[in-house]
């Protein structure tokens, strides 16, 4: 997935620059909460993380992982320059840097990246089957305090 976003924040981000790091739309919770002084849930696992390092001083990623997740199927998992693609018991390996479309399966090349990125996402389905996210099913919601 690459979806272009435009952030504006005068005297704050500098016009004209951008960044290929890999941030996610569930970023701005955490980075709104920052700025505001908002305390986010401790009793749910935010996957988001605050984007603002990225933003204003070019740092890397905040993501180690980036999971894709279908309708809850997790199909897929980015790492640097990596992404693993496995749907319905097809793995596909690509080199993001080398390959932004996607067209050339590496996985019979680097098994060890294979290995490395589906261990990953048995962690990350281990986690999001003990741990509730804020998209799952909450019945009384905590709202957002100030700090």
């Amino acid at each position: 997935m690459r979806v272009p976003a435009v952030i504006r924040w005068p005297n704050m981000i500098p016009a004209g620059s951008n960044t290929d790091k890999l941030l996610t739309a569930m970023d701005v919770l955490p980075t709104c909460a920052k700025l505001s002084g908002a305390e986010l849930p401790n009793d749910l696992v935010i996957d988001g993380k605050d984007m603002m390092p990225v933003l204003l001083n070019g740092a890397a990623s905040p993501h180690e992982h980036f999971f894709y997740v279908h309708w809850g199927d997790l199909e897929g998992v980015r790492w640097k320059s990596w992404k693993l693609h496995v749907v319905d018991g097809k793995t596909a390996l690509y080199n993001l840097d080398e390959d932004i479309a996607e067209k050339k399966n590496l996985a019979a090349n680097h098994p060890e990246i294979v290995q490395q990125l589906q261990s990953a996402m048995q962690a990350f389905e281990k986690d999001m089957k003990e741990n509730l996210r804020p998209a799952g099913l909450v019945e009384n919601p905590k709202p957002l305090t100030k700090r």
